[in-house]
């Protein structure tokens, strides 16, 4: 096993490295320190590898972080000087065929790094043993008691065991701690079913994977293994604290891991309930909860239920329980294949629905008490009932629907995320809201983003700002730049759909005063990406891109993409507009619901479009010969304010 300088200077800086004694022998750096230290790392373009090059990094980052000591700065540099320990444990780790993962990898687990990334709470290295690709399939997390009450013990785990056996037949894997009890029944049902599993263990991987339960299915590339620290070290005791440490990270990552999570049965405190507790708190995945014996006083699952986790039906079977516990992935898996062309789509295939037909179609579900998900697993006639239904038909759904563009799906979701790209569907956390109350049936059902997408749902003031694509040369670009500019040092955040020089030219203003934008994309996501023009902001968390179109389709600008900034925004300024066209259509649909205030420019010269939306009712002037922090100012007004300068001087002196 050959490592990289990176993932030397990692296991250096962070692994145990075969310590046999306490704490000061483990890593020089725990978890938020190391992740402090990445963070400086990727601020100043520099990878950990460049530690063993430049030691100065390590000292200066110490210098401006007083959360860290200059003397501990001082002894990871000495750390760094001898890798001996290390390249003879590599020598070891690679006769037991274990693998070590680092963050940087390609293959390091996407969902512990979307899910831990706002907490910079992703393990900068796995220890694992098996087929690491396992680590990438997401499936069920089956969590419990170690030992449950002994005269419970056939009610709690006969179900497991069969719960495991359901997620085999369907493809499914099974995640879990590989602690006796619930875990180990929860992996051997499934793996004795021909089915896979990852089990996530606190420490003794290499203990653990030489053990005859094992063994085999290591071997038959069903299972994967997965260890935070050290494979050969016993942290317990090593270090009580540094174990306890690890067994509550464990189980976040059992979490992360996964589509959804099932407790089977939790006592009233340990690591089943403050696994469960920090998931409810967290929102990772959906929480399912076994209904517990009537004779077991001393289950806290009734406590999980009431904290926000949802019981299986009684009156329901296992496969049943299965599939309402990976609802959430169903759908989806079954919106993404509605309503987007995927890159290796024929011409000759089944059209996405569009977002009109998306709406339409998800209503109609609704009406049936279905959801997409049930398409997967019913014959469409039954979930649909009639032949021809427009352009719903089966036909239709069933092109979108085949299994070879479902097996595909997991590539093409591959692509986007290495090219950073995630998707937000409906359902997800976060999902703007605004866009699901203001355009309702007509919010995109998904979006493909990146950025920081923690703008989406900030309570920050924004501004849409629209303009033709057909400007006014200079004093047009000169007014939207300075706009982005103004708007960025009184704290705004701008939003545009990029549709033209304008709208372009005040993100740039915007930026280059350290603002913060969303910008609305026509599709090709992944060109933009590759061509690096916005990588320096996305960097500095100033941006989020986002997108309704596939990230590799090249489409026409729409008004949709009008209608979704115009949704996110609390205001709207309009710098130039046709008489007709996407603004025009756009402005006329938004000042009829009196929420939003918009704002036009007044130019030195008439705009015709500008001036039939005033008098169509369409806004307030932004009049010529104010400066633009004074147009800025009037953007800051609430919607009362703005509905009274509709009957003010502005208004009326026109």
């Amino acid at each position: 096993m050959t490592l990289s300088d990176d993932a030397r200077a990692i296991l250096i800086l962070t692994g145990h490295l075969r310590a046999k004694k306490k704490s000061k022998e483990l890593g020089l750096l725990n978890s938020k320190q190391w992740n402090r230290l990445r963070l400086y790392l990727e601020q100043i373009g520099k990878s950990p590898g460049n530690l063993f090059r430049e030691e100065e990094i390590l000292r200066q980052w110490a210098d401006q972080d007083r959360w860290y000591r200059l003397e501990d700065a001082e002894k990871c540099v000495k750390r760094l000087q001898h890798g001996a320990a290390l390249a003879n444990a590599v020598t070891q780790w690679a006769k037991w065929n274990i693998w070590v993962m680092t963050y940087l990898d390609h293959d390091y687990p996407w969902r512990l790094k979307e899910r831990l990334s706002n907490r910079s709470d992703f393990s900068p290295v796995l220890y694992g043993v098996g087929d690491r690709s396992l680590l990438q399939d997401g499936g069920l997390a089956v969590v419990g008691s170690r030992k449950p009450p002994a005269e419970l013990e056939g009610y709690y785990l006969d179900y497991t065991q069969s719960l495991g056996e359901a997620a085999a037949a369907e493809a499914v894997t099974v995640i879990s701690g590989g602690a006796r009890g619930v875990d180990i029944k929860a992996m051997t049902g499934a793996l004795e079913k021909d089915g896979n599993a990852v089990g996530v263990l606190t420490h003794q991987l290499l203990e653990k994977s030489s053990s005859r339960i094992y063994r085999d299915y290591l071997e038959g590339g069903q299972l994967a293994l997965v260890s935070l620290v050290d494979p050969e070290i016993n942290l317990f005791k090593v270090d009580r604290y540094a174990y306890g440490s690890a067994a509550m990270q464990r189980n976040k990552y059992i979490y992360c891991l996964s589509d959804a999570a099932v407790v089977i049965r939790s006592d009233k405190k340990g690591g089943t309930w403050s696994g469960a507790v920090e998931n409810l708190q967290e929102s990772w995945v959906p929480l399912w909860m076994k209904k517990d014996s009537e004779h077991d006083t001393e289950a806290a699952n009734k406590i999980i239920v009431e904290k926000g986790a949802k019981w299986f039906p009684e009156d329901k079977d296992v496969n049943d329980h299965l599939r309402l516990s990976l609802r959430q992935r169903d759908i989806r898996r079954a919106t993404i294949l509605l309503t987007v062309n995927l890159s290796s789509d024929q011409s000759n295939r089944a059209d996405p629905l569009n977002f009109k037909e998306w709406g339409q179609f998800a209503k109609d579900l609704l009406n049936k008490k279905k959801t997409p998900a049930d398409l997967i697993y019913e014959p469409f006639g039954q979930v649909l009932e009639e032949e021809d239904q427009g352009c719903f038909s089966i036909r239709r759904i069933e092109g979108l629907l085949n299994p070879d563009r479902i097996n595909r799906l997991s590539q093409e979701e591959e692509s986007w995320r290495d090219a950073g790209i995630s998707i937000l569907t409906r359902g997800d956390k976060g999902y703007p809201q605004p866009l699901k109350i203001k355009l309702r049936h007509d919010s995109p059902p998904l979006m493909f983003v990146v950025g920081n997408l923690e703008l989406l749902v900030s309570e920050q003031k924004k501004v849409a700002i629209l303009g033709l694509r057909k400007n006014d040369g200079k004093t047009d670009l000169n007014y939207a730049h300075s706009f982005g500019a103004a708007l960025a040092q009184k704290g705004g955040l701008l939003v545009s759909t990029n549709h033209s020089k304008i709208e372009k030219e005040a993100v740039k203003g915007s930026l280059e005063n350290d603002g913060k934008c969303i910008v609305i994309l026509p599709g090709r996501l992944q060109k933009l990406l590759s061509s690096g023009d916005y990588n320096e902001y996305l960097g500095n968390q100033q941006l989020v891109l986002l997108s309704i179109s596939a990230p590799h389709t090249k489409v026409q600008a729409s008004k949709q993409d009008c209608d979704i900034a115009c949704a996110l925004s609390t205001a709207v300024v309009v710098v130039r507009s046709g008489k007709k066209g996407i603004i025009a259509n756009c402005v006329s649909e938004w000042r009829k619901r009196e929420d939003l205030p918009i704002w036009i420019r007044e130019a030195g010269e008439p705009i015709p479009g500008n001036q039939l939306i005033f008098e169509r009712g369409g806004g307030c002037w932004l009049p010529n010969g104010e400066d633009v922090e004074t147009h800025v100012q009037y953007t800051d007004r609430s919607v009362s304010e703005w509905l009274q300068q509709l009957q003010g001087p502005l208004y009326a002196g026109k």
